[in-house]
């Protein structure tokens, strides 16, 4: 199936961005983190964004308080992956022989 151009070539239909690249990158970390796991599963499915967003707060030792805008929110996220990222520290690199 031949997907619709415009005149200039380009895709007719429009990007769709379903998450920030930082939502990724804080959701690739925080699988790095086995307590933060256990705690975030511990959360009931039920549980909303706002909880678990506060969960990961906590654990990065972060105080949120009052209501955020997605645009404060995705401000939060960088901050939030690099406590993530100070909290687990340095790889090390294991040569393989």
């Amino acid at each position: 199936m031949d997907i619709p151009t415009n005149p200039d070539g380009t895709n007719k239909y429009p990007h769709i961005e379903w998450f920030p690249p930082v939502v990724l990158e804080l959701q690739k970390e925080i699988a790095l983190h086995p307590k933060l796991v256990a705690q975030l599963t511990m959360d009931t499915l039920e549980s909303d964004l706002e909880t678990r967003i506060g969960t990961v707060a906590a654990y990065c030792d972060m105080l949120l308080d009052g209501y955020y805008t997605e645009k404060q929110l995705q401000d939060l996220f960088p901050i939030m992956l690099e406590k993530l990222r100070k909290k687990r520290g340095p790889q090390e690199i294991v040569p393989i022989k």
